[in-house]
């Protein structure tokens, strides 16, 4: 007996009844909100770049101002701030031997930095971290390149504090080491649960938006 086209082919009705709505999900707040973090950020990226405190409000240094100065470096370097964030959607397994060895590199660029002049060209160097950690995120690159990234982030924020006494110094490299440790910890553990959860579109997406912001601010360091 020949078969009818409703055979051949199901319903419309049936095959939309057969679809599930809880399948079908959109970006989550954390995706949402680091995608407006990024556009911010690419929108702003000539303005943001952090100074040192010393520089923002005239300040002397001394031994407090410059394990203050370590403390909140970080956190208001937009660069240094969206790498350490960013790390956790890359899925370090073992994240406490991934905590002490970007930790240990990062206090080794640290100390190079010290060694070294400031110069226009660590902005951009620091900007361009954002493209490896985004291409590591893509799979494009492996999850090794994060260490010697980490470590340019360090050198970068440690060159700043080049010319003060070593009891500044000192102060500030304690002071570094406690905000970028309870930043990785942060984002190891707390927010890799929280992107755990993501689609990996959206990982990618964000991957991209990253990638943008690393390649827009690498070009905004070098014209300006």
């Amino acid at each position: 007996m020949p078969l009818t086209i409703d055979e051949l082919a199901p319903c419309p009705s049936t095959a939309l009844k057969s679809l599930n709505p809880r399948r079908i999900q959109g970006p989550g707040p954390l995706a949402l909100l680091g995608l407006i973090s990024a556009s911010l950020l690419v929108l702003f990226a000539n303005q943001v770049h952090a100074n040192h405190l010393t520089v923002l409000f005239k300040l002397q240094p001394s031994s407090s101002l410059g394990l203050l100065t370590g403390l909140l470096h970080p956190l208001i370097d937009p660069d240094h701030l969206l790498f350490l964030l960013a790390l956790s959607l890359v899925g370090l397994r073992q994240p406490l031997p991934w905590l002490v060895a970007l930790l240990a590199v990062a206090t080794a660029g640290s100390m190079v930095g010290l060694c070294l002049q400031d110069s226009p060209d660590w902005l951009a160097t620091i900007s361009f971290t954002l493209v490896i950690e985004a291409l590591v995120l893509l799979k494009w690159l492996p999850r090794a390149f994060l260490l010697p990234a980490f470590a340019l982030n360090g050198c970068l924020l440690s060159s700043s504090v080049v010319g003060w006494s070593n009891v500044s110094i000192s102060a500030f490299i304690i002071g570094l080491m406690l905000s970028q440790a309870g930043m990785l910890f942060i984002s190891l553990t707390l927010l890799s649960r929280l992107s755990a959860n993501l689609a990996e579109w959206v990982k990618q997406l964000l991957a991209i938006g990253l990638l943008a912001c690393g390649l827009v601010w690498t070009y905004a360091s070098l014209v300006t």
